[in-house]
């Protein structure tokens, strides 16, 4: 009798627990994501354009842009932070000044809004806020100071538009299209000049976003 007592516990015991384990299967499989987090590397060309001495006296070379991404699935909101860096080689230093090249440094925060176009097509347009920090090398170097530089910095705004695809669930490519305006703390003989100071960019951009549930 006890014999029998203990088996019908056991039994009743174990089809208990395979119920609960089921039911947690079920809950899991149809749990809905509703956050993703994502590394993006771009591959960048900029472009700058109007009457500033960066459009009119440097040629900007190909550069490479690293962000982290948190993007809400519900909402379609997404944050970032981002790192994009390039280089420009002076080609006229009547406009620029004596200098050989600059390297481009940005660092960016922003938030965007996502258009679902279909389960794998994905429109983003994102406001960015951010530093910009330019460091030259001198063309003209003091003999006593071979690795003498200068450095100029300033903020910038910018709208960025980004195509996304899902090629698997944790990877995406991209391609998008950002314009920069640069406001720099440059001034010529104690006096701010916008053809220094404000600085007009476009870098259009491919990469892929490495995708984290």
């Amino acid at each position: 009798m006890n014999l029998t007592i203990k088996l019908a516990v056991f039994c009743i015991f174990y089809t208990t627990c395979g119920i609960l384990a089921q039911d947690r299967t079920v809950s899991d499989s149809i749990r809905v994501r509703t956050t993703s987090a994502a590394i993006k590397i771009d591959y960048l060309q900029p472009i700058a354009y109007g009457n500033n001495f960066v459009a009119k006296g440097y040629d900007l070379s190909s550069g490479t842009s690293i962000g982290l991404t948190y993007e809400n699935l519900l909402s379609h909101l997404n944050l970032h932070m981002d790192v994009a860096v390039y280089r420009g080689k002076v080609v006229k230093p009547e406009v620029v000044g004596f200098f050989e090249t600059t390297n481009f440094t940005r660092f960016s925060a922003g938030i965007g809004y996502g258009f679902t176009v279909n389960r794998k097509l994905k429109i983003l347009s994102t406001l960015n806020f951010g530093y910009i920090k330019l460091k030259h090398t001198l063309l003209l170097r003091n003999p006593t100071r071979l690795n003498e530089k200068g450095r100029d910095d300033g903020v910038f705004l910018s709208l960025e538009l980004d195509t996304t695809y899902s090629v698997f669930s944790w990877l995406d490519v991209k391609a998008g299209l950002t314009n920069f305006t640069d406001f720099l703390q440059i001034k010529v003989n104690g006096q701010r000049d916008s053809f220094f100071s404000t600085i007009h960019t476009l870098a259009p951009a491919i990469g892929i976003r490495i995708v984290f549930e």
